[in-house]
């Protein structure tokens, strides 16, 4: 799910390729790490959640955090709480003018 919510929520330009890694621990915590590369700049990004920080929804803030060598001002982040008008459009099935 976090790899469909990276891909799919996130539109970056960032596409996630085999680096997908998962890992636990005997208490049940969990993390995962997965890697996308924007072909357009040649750059990767990096994409982390961890259970301790993942508030039980993937639709609001689930990840940890991005890393990334380049920032990028014009992003559509479906997840995030700056976007929560887009979210009630996007709901909705409205069309913006």
């Amino acid at each position: 799910m976090s790899a469909k919510v990276d891909n799919a929520a996130v539109q970056d330009g960032y596409h996630l390729y085999l680096y997908h890694a998962v890992f636990f621990d005997e208490k049940g915590n969990w993390s995962v790490a997965q890697q996308g590369m924007n072909s357009e700049i040649k750059i990767a990004r990096r994409c982390h959640w961890i259970s301790d920080n993942f508030g039980g929804t993937f639709l609001f803030e689930p990840r940890s955090g991005i890393v990334c060598d380049h920032v990028h001002q014009n992003v559509l982040d479906m997840t995030s709480c700056d976007s929560t008008e887009t979210q009630k459009v996007s709901r909705s099935g409205k069309r913006i003018s």
